[in-house]
């Protein structure tokens, strides 16, 4: 089924006017006419009762009246939230990461992240554990990335572990 024959029926439907929905929709209104006429076709269903001088939707074209309308807020509100997240992702990320983190783990991990978002650019400060959590309390940087235990020296900073990794001596 296609969506804009659906928009148009809601507008037709809406107006109670092929013409007028065709001036709102910027269309012929013989083109309104046909896009009904077709899903009206495709559904085997009368959409609505043109005997009168206004026209008025049959029951079968009221129910679909309502699911239509429905299903076309669910469509705009999915393009909405994926247009959000691809307009927040975009700008620049600061981070803060202890030097050895930096050089050997971070790169790996923000390649992998910055693939997925290519909007976003990171800018990475190199700081020890204590002044990378000073950092994201002071509001200086978005994300900090430290070593240690989970649950780290500060109960507002969440800790997340990104990598656990056994250290030995030989």
């Amino acid at each position: 089924m296609d969506l804009r024959k659906l928009e148009i029926f809601v507008t037709v439907a809406r107006l109670g006017s092929f013409s007028r929905a065709a001036e709102q929709l910027h269309m012929a209104q013989p083109a309104v006419s046909i896009a009904v006429r077709k899903l009206e076709q495709q559904l085997d269903i009368s959409l609505f009762d043109r005997s009168g001088r206004q026209i008025a939707t049959t029951a079968e074209g009221a129910r679909l009246l309502e699911q239509a309308q429905q299903l076309l807020e669910q469509v705009e509100s999915i393009e909405y939230s994926l247009g959000d997240m691809k307009n927040l992702l975009s700008g620049v990320v600061e981070i803060a990461c202890p030097s050895m983190l930096a050089t050997y783990h971070l790169p790996d991990l923000l390649a992998e992240f910055l693939g997925d978002y290519p909007g976003l650019k990171a800018n990475v400060t190199q700081a020890g554990t204590a002044q990378v959590e000073q950092m994201l309390l002071d509001d200086e940087v978005e994300l900090g990335v430290v070593t240690g235990s989970e649950g780290g020296a500060h109960e507002e900073l969440e800790f997340v572990s990104l990598i656990k990794q056994t250290m030995m001596a030989k």
